[in-house]
């Protein structure tokens, strides 16, 4: 289960993301950071097999952070066509989807994009395939991944003062 999320919190956008990656293969042992190893009986979630981990966040250029959810191999190829492309310079949003747009990769579609772009002293949210849905102090959310039903339940379970 994945998910990727650009929250804002008294307008403060912050882009938080998980490390899981599942699937849908067998159960097997899976070797992850910190104590011991999970079992195969232990890497069943609902949304698959735990496969292992990866980062789903990138800071691709000085002025431009990306989350990303869907399949890793797309994502990875897409973040390196972009970095090929675009090297280290700043960028803006509109540069990314316009490239990202006339890429000849259908797989693409596989990958949903969200970030935060700093333009100046102006910090542009972006988004491409995400759910969007407003919270009373989290502010205009946008959520890509498998987990956005869990997390819509978990956040709709606390009391939180609006």
């Amino acid at each position: 289960m994945t998910l990727v999320a650009l929250i804002s919190p008294d307008n403060y956008p912050v882009l938080v993301g998980d490390l899981l990656i599942s699937g849908n293969l067998p159960p097997r042992e899976v070797s992850l950071p910190g104590p011991g190893v999970l079992t195969a009986d232990t890497t069943i979630t609902p949304s698959g097999t735990i496969m292992g981990l990866s980062q789903k966040l990138t800071l691709l250029s000085p002025n431009l952070a990306i989350g990303w959810a869907g399949s890793k191999l797309c994502a990875r190829i897409l973040l390196k066509e972009l970095r090929a492309h675009f090297g280290e310079r700043t960028l803006t949003s509109t540069e990314l989807f316009e490239f990202i747009d006339r890429l000849d990769f259908p797989e693409k579609v596989e990958v949903s994009l969200i970030g935060l772009c700093l333009d100046g002293a102006q910090i542009h949210r972006f988004h491409n395939m995400a759910e969007v849905i407003h919270h009373p102090n989290a502010g205009r959310m946008f959520l890509v991944g498998s987990g956005i039903q869990d997390f819509q339940a978990h956040l709709s379970s606390f009391n939180l003062p609006a």
